[in-house]
């Protein structure tokens, strides 16, 4: 593991990595210990950590460090609190039947304060039909770790474009798609992600829409799905990501 400034701020002199606790989902109680490795000579203000990749630390960790990373006011130390994202359920679906057999890429993102912090992706993803009863679920992996104050607004955003391999060429057999739909909020396609507080927990926080769209951990009762769908994509012109929908994230 890695500590650069670019990421973590301006400052990062002398931080020492004191726990790795499993965060979401426990299975030992017990702290893996970590050991600070020799500098690297190419990059000074770099700071590199070695510790045993166990079941604790894979499943879903969080960190704590001492030391001072500012560049945006924010001080991370033990005490910080930070949040734990792990997968994303949807199902989708499509706009128009024209489109069918068009493979898609789905993009989750978590932004802090409107920017992007974490970011999960699922390429090419097939089987998507227009026939709502038959929407196909989708699994996005996020699995990261988001340090936050308590005043900042957190939100999820979906986006969708033309499905791609992971060199960017396109897998899908269609090069442009009406748009992707999204089901969420109801019993029969609950989508959600999962999330946990620092030493919480993970649980899942469902996306819904009422008179604005958020996500909390409420389970849906209504046995008609909501939707929202991308507008027009297509691969051509750097294949563009367009946005399905963004929620406001309450983590209470």
């Amino acid at each position: 593991m890695e500590l650069n400034p670019g990421r973590l701020g301006t400052d990062i002199s002398d931080p020492t990595l004191t726990s790795i606790n499993d965060v979401g989902r426990p299975i030992h109680p017990v702290a893996v210990s970590g050991t600070a490795l020799p500098a690297d000579p190419a990059d000074p203000l770099k700071r590199i950590f070695s510790f045993t990749a166990t079941s604790d630390l894979l499943s879903g960790i969080a960190f704590r460090f001492d030391g001072k990373f500012d560049s945006d006011g924010r001080r991370l130390s033990g005490d910080a609190p930070y949040s734990t994202w792990g997968p994303m359920n949807t199902w989708l679906g499509l706009k128009n039947t024209d489109d069918q057999g068009t493979r898609f890429d789905v993009l989750v993102e978590v932004l802090r304060n409107n920017v992007v912090v974490e970011s999960g992706l699922t390429r090419c993803i097939d089987g998507i039909t227009r026939n709502a009863a038959s929407a196909r679920e989708a699994i996005i992996e996020l699995n990261t770790v988001t340090v936050y104050q308590p005043a900042d607004a957190l939100s999820l955003r979906v986006s969708a474009r033309i499905g791609t391999n992971p060199d960017e060429t396109r897998c899908s057999p269609k090069s442009t798609a009406v748009g992707l739909r999204m089901y969420y909020d109801s019993t029969q396609r609950p989508s959600r992600i999962e999330a946990g507080l620092a030493l919480s927990p993970a649980r899942n926080l469902y996306l819904h829409t009422t008179s604005a769209d958020f996500i909390d951990g409420t389970a849906p009762t209504s046995a008609t799905a909501k939707f929202k769908d991308s507008t027009f994509v297509n691969f051509a012109g750097g294949n563009a990501w367009k946005v399905i929908g963004t929620w406001s994230i309450n983590m209470n």
